[in-house]
């Protein structure tokens, strides 16, 4: 296809400002900051067995993070870039996919039972029925096809709202359906993840959009959006409490957690003078479920902490790569079977499948615990350089921005979007596409 060019505007380091260069990594340092506060001083008493040595971990990889950020932005501007289609294609091609995708990929997700009434007032029912009804229905190739097609249906929702000014109004109404379309998906099937990862991404793309990031960051606006989390919290908080409690899978629950030995902890109740009967009942569940959520893995990562060495072939930190090489070594050697995650199931009964360990167990059987904080260095670089880039209206960086800053969200749970099929391929897609498209003749959209 032939290559169009554009000139580039201004260089975006003559107006970035600090506050603009540096907000993604004050932001995740506080946020993750209030995820060990939160598991430490919640209303669950996680029963660590080195308090000290889990810390001092958790504190080494926040100043990693901060450090690999700070040395990208600090010695680096948004740099030109080349691509091989103008964005509309991209844009064109990413909604007409999945609209094309979207009817074959609900019947398949929900194994054809679809009921919109039961997902929108029993999500936790829906989630368990319609994965039964998925195991049992025949199978099928959507879910390899939308693998395939991933890179273009993933980047349909950054792409439309950062560039949504150069899209014509057919191609805006099209790729709209195709995103409500998408997280209508989670909602039939009873998931948070599809809704909460939209919540957590539009911010950050409303930002790299305007054409002054500095003036949505002035802590007037600052302050609006905090306000603007807490009111979608009190919407969110009663739905996530109905879905957790209709699940009962002995994950995070909303008022006791299965650990080790059979044992179980139980959350110290919400309570409020004056703040009480159902709808207090409700919030209260929501408060201990949430916490849970968010903790937990802090635990799960204590207990890895107190499992010896075993290397997982630099795969061990995705179920998707340990399945795929376990295929090439012909199912001799299970991989999956000695991650710290499987390992901690094994031994101390903290099942990987419904609780979690955090990203850096993952990531240690690869590297072991000494190495993580290294990795995370390098994925501070990465999230630091794809924000400059993606301000400099890069669209691939744009893309990648969102899949890492989603893979700092979830450090506290498990290593999120090496966990599917899809977004495993889409992060490997466009990480390798961003380091091509880097340099050459500048090209930007404004």
């Amino acid at each position: 296809m032939k290559r169009t060019e554009t000139r580039a505007t201004e260089p975006l380091a003559t107006w970035l400002p600090a506050a603009v260069r540096y907000f993604p990594i004050i932001f995740f340092e506080v946020f993750l900051l209030m995820t060990v506060a939160v598991f430490a001083f919640g209303p669950w008493d996680w029963p660590v067995a080195d308090p000290i040595q889990l810390y001092l971990f958790l504190f080494a990889n926040q100043l990693a993070l901060l450090f690999g950020y700070v040395t990208a932005v600090s010695r680096h501007q948004p740099t030109s870039f080349r691509l091989p289609l103008a964005l509309n294609e991209l844009v064109w091609l990413g909604a007409l996919v999945t609209l094309v995708m979207l009817m074959p990929t609900v019947i398949a997700r929900t194994g054809g039972d679809i009921n919109i009434v039961r997902a929108m007032t029993n999500p936790g029912q829906a989630y368990g029925e319609t994965r039964n009804a998925a195991s049992f229905a025949a199978p099928t190739i959507v879910e390899y096809i939308n693998m395939l097609l991933s890179p273009l249906i993933w980047a349909l929702l950054p792409l439309t709202i950062v560039f949504w000014s150069r899209l014509g109004l057919l191609l805006k109404s099209l790729a709209i359906v195709g995103i409500v379309g998408g997280a209508f998906i989670f909602l039939l099937i009873g998931t948070n993840k599809g809704l909460v990862d939209i919540m957590l991404l539009m911010p950050w793309l409303l930002v790299i959009r305007s054409k002054d990031p500095s003036r949505l960051l002035e802590p007037k606006r600052v302050i609006l959006f905090c306000l603007s989390i807490i009111l979608a919290l009190t919407v969110f908080l009663p739905y996530f409490a109905i879905n957790i409690e209709g699940r009962g899978n002995g994950g995070s629950f909303t008022e006791s957690v299965n650990i080790d030995g059979g044992a179980r902890i139980r959350a110290t109740p919400f309570e409020e003078i004056g703040f009480n009967g159902p709808i207090a009942k409700v919030y209260g569940s929501g408060y201990t479920a949430l916490s849970s959520y968010i903790g937990h893995g802090y635990y799960g990562l204590s207990l890895a902490m107190q499992e010896p060495f075993v290397w997982t072939y630099g795969v061990g930190h995705s179920r998707v790569l340990t399945w795929l090489a376990e295929k090439v070594i012909g199912g001799q050697y299970s991989i999956q079977d000695e991650t710290y995650p499987a390992r901690v199931g094994r031994d101390f009964g903290w099942d990987s499948k419904i609780k979690w360990s955090t990203l850096y167990a993952w990531l240690a059987g690869d590297v072991t615990f000494l190495g993580v904080p290294v990795v995370v260095f390098l994925l501070g670089r990465l999230l630091g350089l794809t924000w400059l880039d993606a301000l400099g209206r890069n669209p691939v960086a744009t893309v990648l921005f969102c899949l890492t800053s989603l893979t700092v969200f979830y450090i506290s749970a498990n290593a999120q979007i090496f966990q599917n099929p899809q977004t495993v391929f889409v992060f490997y897609f466009y990480l390798l596409w961003w380091i091509q498209s880097r340099g050459g003749r500048s090209r930007q959209y404004r």
